[in-house]
This record gives C-alpha cells, sequence and structure tokens, in this order.
C-alpha cells in the first residue's frame, strides 16, 4: 500500500484483517483514479477520486534542502499520499525543508509571498502587522472581484493565510482559492495580476489621499526599506509626488533608468514580485528554510479566515515533535531563579506531551486531516491536470480603458496549461523566435552577446495596451536572455538571475531588466 500512494504503519497481528481489508480499499480507489481521463469535468470526476487525500496516488514532484549536502536542494518525486506520510509522519519539524514545484505552463493558485525586515523599517507591532494583512487581503478580493471572472465574491475565507515571521522578518504567503475553483492560467498569469495590482495601489497611494487615510497601515507598508548591506549607504524613504501633476514618475517596467543604473532604489514593494518565474519553487506549510530554527516553519497565520479541516490546526504539527526547551522561545520573561525553575518545568512537561502526541500521530490509521490541509495550501491543486478546471479570465474592459491582458481570441482553458498540439498564441505566452517585429529580434540578438561573453534571445512574450495618448494599440515585448547575465543595472553579471529586454511599440523606448530582487 506504501508503494501505491498511502503508507500504512505498523500494527499488531490483531488488526492484521483490518489493515488488509483497508488495502484492498486503497488500491480499488488508486485503479479508478488512474483510470480517470484528462480534463474530466469536476462534476464526473468525484466518483473517481479517493475520499481521502492521504490515498492519492497523483504523482507530484517536490523539492527539499538536504541537511547531508549542507542545504542543496534535491528533488523528490513520488505520489502524493506516500509524499503527506513521509512529510507528516516521517519527517520531524527540525528537518522538513521542503518545496512545491510551480512548473511552468501548468495552471495554478492566484498566490503571493509578502514579506519585509521589521528593523529596516522601525519595527511593527504585532496588532499592527494583523491589520496590515486584512487591508492587503481585502484590496486583493476587491480587485480580483472587479478585473477578472472569478465566479462569485471573494472574501478572506477564500485566502490561505501562511506566517513564518520572526522578531527580525514579517513573512506572509497567501495562496487563493476563487469561489468556483477557476484557476490562472500559470504562475506568470498569475503574477501579472499580482503586478497589475500593485500598480493599481501604487496610482492610489500616489493620488488618492481618502484610500490613504481608509488604508494607512497598507500606505505605510506598501513600499518598505530593505535591509542595509555592508556598504550600503542607510536606506532612504521614497521621495513625494511632484508638485507639477501630483504623480511619481516610476522607472520602466522591470528595467533600469538613469537614475537608478549608479544608485539603486533602496525600497522594495510588500509584495514579492520575483516569484512568478518558470519552474519556481514555493514554501509549503509547515516547512522552514534550511538553516532557520523551527520556530520559522510555515504555518497557520493568526488571522487566518479559510476553513481548514476539522482536527487541523497549528498545535497538531507546530512544535508537535516537542522541540526542546532551549530552541523554544520562552513564554514569560525570566525575573528570578525560582520563576526560571517553574517555567523549565513547564517546558518540560509540555515537551513530554509533544513527543507522546508525536507517537501516538505515527501509529493512527486516519490522517486525512493533514493531507486535506497540505492540499489545500498547495499553488497547484491536486488532480489539476486530470480534472478541468474554470480559467480566472480577465475581464474584457477595465476603468480607465485598459484592454484586457489576455485577447478574446484565446480560447477558455481547463486544468492542463494548453492542450495538446494546440499553438501559441500570442498575449503574454512565451514562446521562441521570430516574433512579429523581426528588427527588434536582430537588434536584441545583437545585444544579447556584450563584454566578451556570447548569449541569445531564449524566448520572447508580448503583452498588448492601449496608447493613453493616440488611443492605438500597442505591444511590450519582453525578450529573455540565456548565456549572458550582465545587468547594467548593477555593472557585473549576476549569480544566478537572468536578464531580459523589453521593447514598448507605443512609446519607442527600449530597456534592459533583470530578475534581481535588488536591482528591481
Amino acid at each position: 500500500v506504501g508503494g501505491e500512494g498511502g503508507a500504512v504503519p505498523p500494527v499488531d497481528d490483531a488488526d492484521d484483517g483490518g489493515v488488509r481489508h483497508m488495502a484492498a480499499e486503497v488500491s480499488a480507489w488508486i485503479r479508478r483514479e488512474r483510470s480517470l481521463p484528462r480534463d474530466t469535468p469536476a462534476s464526473l470526476a468525484a466518483s473517481h477520486l479517493p475520499p481521502h487525500e492521504q490515498w492519492s496516488a497523483e504523482p507530484r514532484l517536490f523539492a527539499y534542502e538536504s541537511a547531508s549536502r549542507s542545504g542543496r536542494r534535491r528533488y523528490a518525486a513520488c505520489h502524493f499520499g506516500l509524499f503527506c506520510d513521509r512529510y507528516w509522519r516521517g519527517t520531524t519539524l527540525g528537518h522538513r525543508h521542503f518545496y512545491e514545484l510551480i512548473k511552468e505552463l501548468t495552471a495554478c493558485r492566484l498566490y503571493l509571498d509578502i514579506e519585509f525586515c521589521k528593523a529596516a523599517n522601525g519595527g511593527i507591532a504585532e496588532g499592527d502587522e494583523d491589520a496590515l494583512l486584512v487591508q492587503l487581503t481585502d484590496a486583493l478580493c476587491r480587485y480580483l472581484g472587479r478585473h477578472y471572472e472569478v465566479g462569485g465574491e471573494l472574501n478572506r475565507g477564500c485566502v490561505v493565510d501562511l506566517d513564518s515571521s520572526t522578531p527580525k522578518k514579517l513573512s506572509h504567503h497567501l495562496v487563493l482559492h476563487c469561489p468556483n475553483g477557476a484557476l490562472f492560467e500559470d504562475a506568470g498569469a498569475a503574477g501579472a495580476a499580482v503586478k497589475a495590482f500593485v500598480g493599481e495601489l501604487a496610482d492610489r497611494l500616489a493620488t488618492d489621499a481618502e484610500w490613504k487615510m481608509e488604508n494607512a497601515l497598507l500606505a505605510k507598508y506598501l513600499f518598505v526599506a530593505k535591509p542595509a548591506k555592508k556598504g550600503d549607504t542607510p536606506p532612504t524613504p521614497l521621495s513625494p509626488p511632484s508638485e507639477e501633476d501630483g504623480r511619481a514618475s516610476p522607472p520602466p517596467p522591470g528595467g533600469s533608468s538613469p537614475a537608478n543604473a549608479s544608485f539603486p532604489d533602496k525600497t522594495s514593494c510588500l509584495v514579492d514580485l520575483g516569484v512568478y518565474t518558470r519552474n519556481r519553487l514555493f514554501r509549503i506549510i509547515g516547512s522552514t528554510k534550511y538553516g532557520k530554527p523551527p520556530e520559522a516553519a510555515l504555518r497557520i497565520a493568526r488571522n487566518n479566515r479559510f476553513a481548514f479541516p476539522e482536527g487541523f490546526s497549528n498545535d497538531k504539527f507546530y512544535l508537535l515533535e516537542g522541540i526542546p526547551s532551549s530552541q523554544q522561545q520562552p513564554t514569560t520573561p525570566h525575573s528570578t531563579d525560582g520563576e526560571e525553575s517553574h517555567d523549565d518545568d513547564n517546558n518540560y512537561k509540555r515537551e513530554t506531551v509533544h513527543r507522546h502526541s508525536y507517537q501516538q500521530f505515527r501509529t493512527v490509521m486516519d490522517w486525512s486531516a493533514h493531507a486535506r490541509a497540505l492540499a489545500d495550501t498547495l499553488v497547484v491543486p491536486l488532480y489539476s491536470s486530470k480534472v478541468a478546471h474554470p480559467v480566472a479570465t480577465r475581464r474584457a474592459t477595465t476603468p480607465g480603458g485598459r484592454s484586457a491582458r489576455l485577447p478574446a481570441e484565446l480560447p477558455q482553458r481547463t486544468g492542463r496549461a494548453r492542450p495538446a498540439g494546440a499553438p501559441r498564441p500570442y498575449g503574454g505566452r512565451k514562446q521562441p523566435l521570430p516574433s512579429p517585429y523581426p528588427l527588434l529580434d536582430a537588434a536584441v540578438t545583437t545585444l544579447a552577446s556584450r563584454h566578451g561573453v556570447p548569449g541569445h534571445v531564449r524566448c520572447f512574450y508580448i503583452d498588448s495596451y492601449v496608447h493613453a495618448v493616440h488611443g492605438g494599440p500597442a505591444d511590450v515585448i519582453t525578450y529573455e536572455i540565456a548565456g549572458n547575465r550582465y545587468c547594467d543595472v548593477v555593472g557585473r553579471p549576476h549569480k544566478s538571475n537572468g536578464v531580459y529586454w523589453t521593447a514598448d511599440t507605443g512609446t519607442g523606448r527600449m530597456w534592459q531588466g533583470c530578475y534581481d530582487v535588488e536591482c528591481r
């Protein structure tokens, strides 16, 4: 049974009949699941899918940071049910360093990575931290409700809020569940929606005084100071809008400008916009980054309103294994030797209870709540390759006259990224050369090889919009460069982040950008 998608722990001989019955039941469900054809409607797929995610035999790919290899990442391919068993019941909290792989061109839920350094921004009170996330989540739900077809009204109950904050850093992961189960076409489409959302917030920050009063914390922390590094000058706040038009003039999207070429901006967005690249790794619930303390594990946030399965909460996995008292954060300050001894006794009792609970958990037959919780927090939903999901498409028109990001000629997609054999149309989809602009192709191909390093254009993608001045259509075409990572923003090649060139046919401008968050 373990090889078929769900490991069963050792039991006594008296329970052998129960185990055999469960093994036969699980095997039958696995055969029905594997017989399910692709793009099956959700109403028809339910009868073929196991009643518990812990029995799922869907193949999934996860990455993990190996302690035996000093944190280097390795990959594990296995059935989801088997992974859940090994993850929740076979791996202690201090050794969980696992990530979900969001494969390129795979339909996914909308996700956000929220983070900033508390020390570099004067700290933030616990209550203000919760209020900040509430304001951001409410603004996101309102934005998506206005601009996207998501099958109903969005609220905080549709958003999974996971927290891995520490005293030094605020860090949250948000994963959206659309009311009708709609998914975005891929991570790039989700990223386009989030970037447009942040752009709208930036516009309101610069022009709408009433909005700033109603969302004071979000206005304060939307753009935050980055932690100073060795040799850096102290970060400075954003400059106020100019008196001429009342608006700040941002640099070209994702690119460099003369103003920041020599003096990189020391501020960054509260929402990390660099997590929407191809084949992205996203940490899963219960895991920490390698080298971080167990207290930094990704856990359910205090202010989360998403309904997790009954019987699942932080105390079921967070500190479940009985972390030694020396690794736990003190619950009360120690002022006297007597109080310190009393706290040590409480920690010892709490550790003993956690260890006993964990040993019991490893022998139970039903741990479906843990498997369901992990499935609910994944960016790529379970069975998304077989069950047809509606696509969260942008509405035909938006306020301000901007056209939809996805052209009307694009078909309604199912949960699969692209039907087999279908052509890859324009409209934000990555594809190889040639593009509709051969002169730009030739110019960027020449620019790809610079400073003695040969490079080439890996792919391009096009986003269309309506020009604000002449009202005609215009394209923004982006060329991703392979083989050469030289970046003009920092004046040197990046170690791991790629670079790209972007041309705007509406303004006649072209600039170089990169995927390094520090440069952006």
